[in-house]
């Protein structure tokens, strides 16, 4: 950003710098210099974590009075010499930081002449350098402070703190030779700590000693709005609060903390603490972390402290004299270091507890269970059958329950299990609150549901299921359900759907679209039972990796169709015993028989499954589909599409065949290939709707066209070969094809091009602006045999068949390139290495030198020679075309041409001097191009590089050139400016307009 507003005097507004992303700059060199009118700036947004010069970045902005730099990291500064000097009206530099700590090393300027400038101290003209880039002994404002003020310390994050009538502390300045806090010196009369919303916007990295000794404190307010996301020390942080009977830690992140060392020593007066949030990975040292809490009965926490991390250096001592504390065991003052962190063998008690009280069950996570009324369980008790303590067994069931409730507290528990929660609560109606229950960290969801035959709907749409395994059984028996909303259900993970729906007697629809089973290996069961369904569209259920279909469908009485592309029989399908036993409904390619019900019959083709994939020939014309209306479609024929077949689908070889038409539905589908999908159609004439075959999974085009000898155009130009390997034959002896482009084909994966073209006796012309002969190619013999009338940028030879010919520059492709005509009604274009025409649709301008002065004239030969660049005028919007021609016999571009471009892009070097052409905020001209900016391909620029050649620019399409000159600071003010397109401008930016009738260039 150097330089970009250097010298703008009368700047008054900035507006949108949320909108400025700083997040690679490496100079900020006079970036505002001389911005004199500039009475504020916002910095808010500004990452400077990359910036080594900030050297007069608001050097001589005089009518600034404030500034706010205290979100600027200086870690790489190295040069911020006068970086403020001059600015003679700054009264408050706001900033928390040390900058003398930065790796700067040249600052003697820095503040020179800032002569009203006081932060902690007045300006001294004799210390103008980077030492003073502070807010404790230098000219900096502290944002974040703390005041003492009536037995209240407060924390602010905020420009007030001149206004504050308290004593008022820096944050990060300490007492004379030691390392605490300077407010500590109030430490006996605080009685109140807060922290002011404004707070909330500092991060600080330490909080070691902060309320030291504090023995009257008896209360902090505001705690949400200390955010310790980058505290390393919490050391002594309450040590000796002893008249404090409670803290708020809900809202600590303690993920990057290394040292808890006596942090709540003699807190004498608490009896419980919840740190069950706290993040202990990155722990060294806790030692005496609780020490001498002699009222402390209760420490909330789900986590095993001494596993957590790996780096404990220090633990012991940390629970000595807390006599009274009990969690899963009761105190032993011969066991009181970390080991004792726990809440399974040690003193932590796990926070997460479920109460069952008149016919409700409700789920909590706060430190109130004691006073909870009804039977309290912990989250992990078992009971007989070793599940939870509160559900039933199907020998046993629960009928107790009619309510669940997850209490808002419970969003702050993150359980790893939900199964069997609820298995065999019978009477069940009712869950609410269940957007409490996080799922996040859940890996099993088995049997969660199951045998809640009383339960008629539940709202799952806050369930992250990601980490989620096993869903076995997951709504077994749940009687009830007339439907479950899954679509939101992350399944990637799991690997067992074993009796997932069983006996969900009442559900009449399930939408398992969303349903990811790549790792699914047992489904036995799944459906069983399911005696409402009338469909079930499993078509995006991938069973490579199950083993168990064993009563999958059985039962389901009302199925009439399943909708599936695919054949499960694959081979690793081990179990499939009576899986579809019961569905009398069920018609497919065949009606159900009895006797015939594994897995044999899970494909589409010869059994029980229905494609939504398929083709219907009517007459002379085949349709392709992909929807659930296959049975209400009329037609003479209807084939099933898929993957597995020998050599050609179906319909291939079909001398009846005139239209082929691709509905809109079948754009939803994606085919892996495409293999001689109209092979051998002698008759075929049209393809209509091609745009809707989505090729980006194919793979195989082998024959795709093959001997389509009626067919005379095919458009190509949607097509997605990224993930082709094989395109044999693929339009051999389509002999009436006279033009292809395949401009949109991508063949960095094919290996197999031979025959690709063979026998196309008509082809003449194939479009394409990439060489094919990428080295991936293993086979391309006979790839152009018999094209004899195909030319490129060489005729055909009868000698050059292969892939070395497939390329726009020595080879039988021909370049086209498309372009759009800009919002002003102009557009640049460079022709580049290979020779051709334009399309009639815009003016040629050629831009030439002649004697100090840009001549623009009209060209009429829209045959273009190579290195050819020209100004296009056009229509707003409008595509205009470059066809190659090596046949062509072009005019010579005049000499002396000022534009320049080629075929391949260009990045900005720092020594260039380049103008392009542009629409800016509805201004056309040519503006200077920044550092590191890539120019397209095929675009034209002013490079003005050369000696003589700075007074060389174009402005406008229109009848008259003249020279062109630098303007003057007294033109900007006094003349009229118009941009390109003839309309005035109130405001230059750099760039190239008309002034008084003269082209000129605002550096």
């Amino acid at each position: 950003m150097g330089h970009w507003f250097d010298g703008f005097e009368n700047l008054t507004t900035i507006e949108g710098m949320e909108n400025l992303c700083t997040d690679s700059v490496e100079s900020m060199l006079s970036t505002f210099y001389g911005c004199s009118s500039l009475t504020s700036i916002d910095l808010s947004h500004f990452n400077t974590k990359n910036v080594n010069v900030m050297q007069g970045m608001f050097d001589g902005c005089s009518a600034l009075t404030t500034l706010d730099v205290s979100n600027f990291d200086m870690s790489k500064m190295i040069n911020i010499n006068t970086m403020f000097r001059n600015c003679t009206a700054l009264t408050t530099i706001y900033s928390s930081d040390d900058w003398k700590n930065s790796p700067v090393v040249n600052s003697p300027l820095m503040f020179k002449n800032c002569t009203k400038l006081k932060g902690a101290v007045a300006y001294n003209e004799n210390e103008t350098d980077a030492s003073m880039a502070n807010p404790t002994t230098g000219y900096f404002t502290a944002k974040t402070y703390v005041e003492y003020k009536d037995n209240t310390l407060t924390f602010y994050c905020d420009n007030l703190k001149a206004t504050r009538s308290g004593t008022v502390y820096v944050l990060d300045e300490n007492l004379p030779d030691a390392k605490a806090p300077a407010w500590l010196k109030e430490q006996k009369n605080v009685t109140k700590v807060v922290f002011d919303s404004s707070f909330k916007d500092s991060r600080p990295t330490t909080m070691m000693n902060w309320f030291y000794g504090f023995e009257n404190l008896t209360t902090i307010e505001g705690m949400e709005n200390l955010c310790t996301d980058s505290v390393v020390n919490m050391a002594y942080t309450f040590s000796g609060c002893s008249s404090l009977t409670s803290i708020d830690l809900s809202h600590f992140n303690t993920e990057n903390v290394i040292v808890m060392a006596f942090m709540f020593e003699c807190c004498r007066a608490l009896t419980t603490i919840d740190v069950s949030n706290f993040d202990m990975s990155k722990m060294i040292n806790m030692e005496s972390m609780f020490h001498e809490c002699t009222a402390l009965t209760t420490i909330y926490g789900n986590e095993d402290w001494d596993i957590c991390s790996s780096t404990w250096e220090d633990g012991t001592g940390m629970f000595l004299s807390c006599t009274n504390l009990k969690g899963a065991v009761e105190y032993n003052s011969f066991y009181t270091g970390s080991s004792m962190a726990n809440p399974t063998t040690g003193y932590f008690t796990k926070t997460a507890y479920v109460v069952e009280n008149n016919g409700t069950l409700t789920f909590y996570c706060d430190t109130k269970r004691a006073s909870r009324t009804g039977t309290s369980y912990s989250i992990y008790d078992r009971n007989d059958f070793n599940y939870p303590a509160w559900a039933g067994d199907d020998s046993d069931v629960n009928e107790r329950i009619t309510k669940v409730v997850f209490d808002s507290s419970f969003k702050n528990y993150k359980p790893t299990s939900t199964e069997k929660w609820f298995n065999y609560c019978t009477k069940i109606k009712t869950i609410e609150g269940i957007e409490n229950l996080i799922t996040d960290e859940v890996t099993t969801m088995k049997e969660m549901f199951s045998g809640c035959s009383a339960l008629t709907s539940i709202n799952m749409s806050n369930f992250n299921t990601e980490n989620v395994t096993t869903m076995e059984e997951m709504f077994f028996g749940c009687s009830a359900l007339t439907s479950i909303n899954v679509s939101n259900f992350n399944t990637e993970n799991v690997t067992t759907m074993k009796g997932m729906f069983n006996d969900c007697k009442a559900l009449a629809s399930l939408d398992l679209s969303s349903f990811n089973t790549a790792n699914v290996t047992d489904m036995c069961a799944m459906f069983l039972g399911c005696a409402a369904l009338t469909t079930l569209d499993v078509s995006t259920v991938n069973t490579a990796k199950v083993t168990d279909m064993e009563y999958m469908f059985s039962g389901c009485e009302a199925l009439t169709t399943i909708y599936c592309d695919n054949d499960w029989n694959s081979g690793t399908v081990k179990y499939s015993n009576e899986m579809f036993i019961g569905c009398t409904s069920l018609t497919g390619a065949v009606a159900y028989g009895a006797s015939n019900v594994n897995v044999s019959m899970a494909n589409p083709t010869t059994g029980y499954f229905t494609s939504k994939v398929y083709a219907v020939r009517d007459g002379s014309t085949l349709t392709f589909y992909y929807d659930e209306n296959r049975k209400s479609r009329t037609g003479t024929k209807f084939y099933t599409i898929t993957a597995d077949y020998d050599e050609y689908p179906a319909w291939a070889d079909n001398r009846e065949i005139k239209t082929v038409v691709f509905d809109s539905s079948f754009k939803d589908y994606k085919p892996t290939t495409t293999k001689g999908w109209f092979y051998t159609l002698e008759e075929l004439e049209t393809i209509e709707g091609i745009e809707n075959l989505n090729t980006e999974q194919v793979t195989s085009m082998e024959y795709m066209f093959y001997y389509t000898p009626t067919l005379e155009t095919i458009d190509l130009t949607h097509f997605n070969t990224a993930n082709v390997t094989n395109m044999y034959g693929m339009f051999q002896d389509s002999r009436k094809l006279r033009t292809l482009d395949l401009s949109s084909f991508n063949t960095e994966k094919v290996t197999d091009m031979a025959s690709m073209f063979s026998g196309c006796y008509d082809l003449t012309t194939i479009y394409c602006n990439d060489d094919w002969n990428s080295g991936v190619v293993k086979n391309s013999s006979g790839m152009f045999t018999a094209c004899e009338n195909l030319k490129g940028a060489v005729t055909y030879d009868v000698k050059k068949l292969d892939v070395s010919m497939a390329n726009p520059t020595t080879g039988y492709f021909t370049i086209r390139l498309r372009g759009k005509i800009g919002k002003g009604g102009y557009a640049t274009f460079a022709v580049g290495d290979v020779q051709g025409t334009m399309s009639d649709n815009v003016e040629i301008f050629t831009a030439t030198r002649n004697d100090g002065k840009v001549v623009l004239t009209s060209r009429t030969d829209y045959n273009l020679p190579v290195d050819g660049c020209v100004m296009l005028k056009g229509t707003p919007g409008e595509t205009f075309t470059f066809t190659g021609n090596a046949s062509a016999v072009p005019e010579a571009m005049p000499e002396g041409q000022v534009l320049t471009g080629g075929s391949n892009p260009h990045t900005v070097k720092a020594s260039d001097d380049i103008f392009a052409l542009a629409t800016i905020d509805g201004t056309s001209a040519f503006y200077r191009v920044n550092t590191g900016v890539v120019i397209p391909a095929h675009k034209a620029y002013l490079l003005l590089n050369e000696a003589g050649a700075k007074s060389l620019t174009m402005v406008e399409m229109g009848d008259e050139t003249t020279a062109i000159d630098n303007v003057t600071d007294s033109q900007e003010q006094s003349s009229a400016i118009y941009n390109l397109a003839g309309q005035r401008v109130e405001k230059m930016q750099r760039g190239i307009y008309i002034v008084n009738g003269k082209k000129v260039l605002k550096k």
